[in-house]
């Protein structure tokens, strides 16, 4: 999970939330808005585990956008390990389609 901002030329901020699968490099969710609640992201997520399935766990990237609490516990209500380093290695990098328990690789 990753946040991006970016600014228009009329000046207004657009926010981005991006879900990628880092095993394959696969977009699994994108949202674009002026301001993205944590309500926003948690919808984003619900949709996209009843597209893939539950993944055991994220890698978060959280911090800067005072979601955390909300993320935390959404997060253990569907008992998922949100990993929230920024010095996670690339071979301890929590992946969507690594962490299924259904999937096979």
């Amino acid at each position: 999970m990753n946040f991006m901002h970016d600014q228009l030329t009329d000046g207004r901020s657009v926010r981005l939330f991006n879900v990628i699968d880092n095993f394959n490099r696969e977009g699994l969710g994108i949202e674009v808005d002026f301001s993205l609640p944590a309500a926003g992201v948690v919808r984003v997520l619900n949709q996209i585990i009843e597209w893939r399935g539950k993944p055991r766990a994220i890698l978060c990237d959280i911090a800067p956008e005072n979601i955390g609490s909300v993320m935390m516990q959404w997060a253990q209500e569907h008992q998922i390990e949100c990993n929230t380093s920024y010095l996670a290695t690339r071979s301890k990098m929590l992946t969507w389609s690594t962490l299924q328990p259904d999937r096979t690789l």
